[in-house]
Parts: C-alpha cells; sequence; structure tokens
C-alpha cells in the first residue's frame, strides 16, 4: 500500500523570508519543501530538541524549519534563513 504524501504548508512569515532570498535560492529550497511531501524526515534532517515535532533540513548556508503532524499528513514551513539567523527569537 503506497503513503499518501504529506500536504505541505508555509506560514505567512516564512514566506516573507523565502521571498526575500536570491532566485537561486528560492529554486534549490523550493525543490527541498517539495520533496518533504514525499519524505518528512529526509536523511540529513535534524530533530530540534526544543520543539515536539520540529525539524531543519540544511540547504548550503540555509535553513528550512518545519514541523510535521503525521495524524493530519501535514508538514508545516515555518521559517527559511541563513545558518546564522534562523535560529534567533524575534
Amino acid at each position: 500500500m503506497d503513503r499518501q504524501p504529506y500536504r505541505v504548508e508555509t506560514t505567512e512569515r516564512a514566506m516573507k523570508e523565502f521571498l526575500a532570498l536570491p532566485t537561486p535560492m528560492q529554486e534549490r529550497l523550493n525543490a527541498v519543501v517539495n520533496h518533504l511531501a514525499v519524505d518528512p524526515r529526509p536523511r540529513g534532517c535534524v530533530k530540534l530538541e526544543s520543539f515536539k515535532n520540529a525539524f531543519r533540513v540544511q540547504v548550503g548556508d540555509y535553513r528550512v524549519i518545519y514541523v510535521v503532524d503525521d495524524e493530519a499528513g501535514v508538514v508545516t514551513v515555518t521559517k527559511f534563513g541563513h545558518r546564522g539567523s534562523v535560529y534567533r527569537r524575534g
């Protein structure tokens, strides 16, 4: 039996961060985010200790922070950012 793909959503804040990035990086990040629908925990992802179901994926010097809801079949991207600033609150 095939697994149904997850639905990928992006918060409004994450979308603003995404659109502020250079186009080549947007294309790389978009490919990674689309793959999360098939595999929400790809090789190389790291579980964030401070949150129950939050993960990060590294794409060059950038990070994608997202939350997985297995019951609902939803991956919610909450943040895009450079590795030096993506973890700061605010």
